[in-house]
């Protein structure tokens, strides 16, 4: 970690082909995504981890999280160092209502998750925590979004209209985490839709 200031000009470029990371993830793609940001100018991007939950992350019928696949992390290491290599910035997000929503296969996994401080503490301690450390020393990976429109979890019927109590207690638990796990200094996002 370096102390300087920096001033964030940026983008979202939150997927390429849906479920990148331990999915389809393309190299060549983000390598010129990533080249033609720095070209003009750019130096920060917000992308989604995950973006349904389907693939990457391991989770059982009880939304117990054991960790990620091997190719998840792979992929997020070619895609780390792509952007380091060009001076990008990234803001990780973890996850995106989407892991809520009844239209997606792993979606009372993911329910089933949030509900459940033990399942909350095991994808905290399965993936939270290793990624935190596993990046640690990558400046490039300056910060992580817990979720994506997390108020859509709350509100939409879709997505399971889970209560803002789970959701805050994965909140605080995950914030609390990585800010030990990581000697950096990995900010913290939540990204909730202001409507009207």
């Amino acid at each position: 970690y370096t102390e300087k200031e920096v001033w964030l000009t940026g983008m979202n470029t939150p997927w390429q082909s849906w479920n990148d990371f331990g999915g389809r993830y393309n190299e060549e793609y983000w390598s010129q995504v990533f080249a033609m940001m720095h070209e003009d100018g750019f130096n920060s991007c917000r992308i989604w981890i995950t973006c349904s939950g389907e693939v990457g992350i391991n989770i059982d019928e009880n939304g117990y999280v054991s960790g990620a696949t091997d190719k998840h992390w792979e992929d997020l290491d070619s895609l780390f160092s792509l952007a380091a290599q060009n001076e990008i910035y990234i803001m990780a997000t973890f996850m995106s209502f989407d892991h809520f929503k009844n239209t997606y296969r792993t979606y009372e996994r993911w329910r089933a998750w949030l509900q459940s401080t033990e399942n909350i503490d095991s994808y905290i301690n399965n993936y939270v925590i290793p990624f935190c450390q596993r990046y640690d020393d990558n400046d490039y990976v300056w910060s992580v979004d817990l979720m994506n429109e997390p108020d859509w979890v709350y509100e939409n019927e879709e997505c399971g209209r889970i209560s803002w109590d789970c959701l805050g207690d994965y909140f605080a638990r995950a914030a609390a985490a990585a800010g030990a796990a990581s000697a950096s200094a990995i900010a913290l996002f939540v990204s909730i839709l202001a409507n009207g």
